[in-house]
């Protein structure tokens, strides 16, 4: 718990805990993505993505789906392929978001 005024933690539950950061990926994905899409844009789905594992919403290759549709399903459901639809749609590949993304966190000062 933070103190918003000040920023001094109040209190915390095992703040060093090192935890998987899948949702921390997710909310980046998400806030990348709306930075170069419009909730509008209409994206087609590359191939790559339909092999994406775990959470999936069921996308089919060259399926052209609304960005919006997309950032639900990837914050509300927590969609590996809305991701990754969304990842190649706003850098054009894969490898560029991930780039773009480390990039982002370093900025930020994460690790």
């Amino acid at each position: 718990m933070v103190d918003r005024r000040n920023g001094r933690v109040l209190w915390a539950l095992r703040p060093h805990r090192r935890l998987p950061i899948a949702s921390t990926t997710k909310i980046m994905t998400a806030v990348l993505a709306l930075e170069r899409l419009r909730s509008g844009a209409v994206v087609a789905v590359d191939p790559s993505v339909i092999r994406v594992p775990l959470v999936r919403e069921g996308l089919r290759a060259h399926e052209r789906v609304r960005a919006w549709k997309l950032f639900e399903s990837l914050l509300m459901y927590s969609g590996n392929d809305d991701a990754l639809a969304l990842a190649i749609a706003t850098a054009g590949s894969r490898r560029a978001f991930i780039d773009r993304m480390n990039d982002e966190a370093r900025r930020l000062g994460l690790h």
